[in-house]
């Protein structure tokens, strides 16, 4: 069997018999929308951007210090998006193992086939959360007439609660922090947990991805990798805040890491024998 029929198998029951997922994804994106039109109304809705959206919903959160009477705002929006996604493409590898799965590997007869073809449909299905994601706030800015722009409105500094540095109005960085960084961040996520269920239950290699998640959301630190996915994080905003090219370095290593690390494993992993 060659690889991209495997890759058709992958699509066809990962992806697109997934439909209820991605329209129950879409009805909460939707929620998260009309929350941050709500708030933008109360502000200077005539002047919302397109742009102030994404950075709304994707942005993140500025880092907690802890402070007496300050309690700890943990970023909602930005953490439901990358826990659902994770969680939605959770078990799809195993549960093909439990059907059909050890079929196809003995007709493919290459488990590295087999596993590359997991790979692109983990990368497809996330992808397609985020196209869907910023397609629908798209639309929606449409038709609540907002401005179609990837400026930032001056106002979103008060909004978001920034800091000490300014909001740029047009900034190349920022567009990724809201777009490009977030989904790398899941994709990253996504691989690790897709490894770590080789060795541990699936379950436990979700629980680990939102502890990575929370963790994330409280504090600055490189090694709390959620930190490269939030604008209000990097140093482009804030004068103690991640640097992205840094940032994209170590989620693209440890990304293809855990694919590597995935690999070897799956070549050895009792497909036989499982719980």
């Amino acid at each position: 069997m060659k690889f991209i029929k495997l890759l058709y198998f992958d699509l066809k029951h990962g992806v697109f018999k997934s439909y209820y997922k991605y329209l129950f994804f879409l009805l909460l994106v939707s929620l998260a929308f009309w929350e941050c039109h709500s708030t933008l109304s109360a502000n200077d809705l005539n002047n919302a951007k397109f742009s102030d959206y994404l950075l709304y919903i994707y942005g993140g959160a500025k880092e907690y210090i802890p402070t007496p009477g300050v309690a700890f705002k943990l970023p909602y929006l930005w953490l439901l998006n990358h826990v659902l996604i994770l969680f939605f493409v959770l078990n799809y590898m195993h549960k093909d193992l439990e059907g059909v799965g050890q079929q196809i590997i003995f007709r493919a007869r290459s488990r590295n086939l087999w596993w590359i073809s997991k790979c692109f449909c983990q990368f497809l299905s996330i992808l397609f959360y985020y196209l869907l994601s910023w397609l629908e706030i798209l639309c929606l800015c449409l038709i609540s007439g907002v401005t179609i722009s990837f400026e930032n409105s001056t106002f979103m500094v008060d909004v978001m609660d920034f800091g000490e540095k300014l909001l740029p109005v047009t900034n190349l960085c920022l567009i990724a922090e809201t777009t490009i960084y977030p989904l790398l961040f899941t994709l990253c996520l996504g691989f690790v947990q897709m490894c770590l269920s080789l060795f541990i239950k699936p379950i436990f290699s979700y629980i680990v991805s939102v502890a990575v998640c929370i963790s994330s959301a409280y504090r600055i630190n490189i090694f709390l990798i959620g930190n490269f996915s939030m604008a209000l994080r990097s140093n482009t905003v804030i004068s103690n805040g991640v640097n992205d090219l840094f940032g994209i370095f170590i989620l693209l290593v440890l990304g293809s890491v855990s694919i590597i690390i995935g690999k070897i494993k799956f070549g050895k992993y009792n497909i036989l024998n499982r719980e």
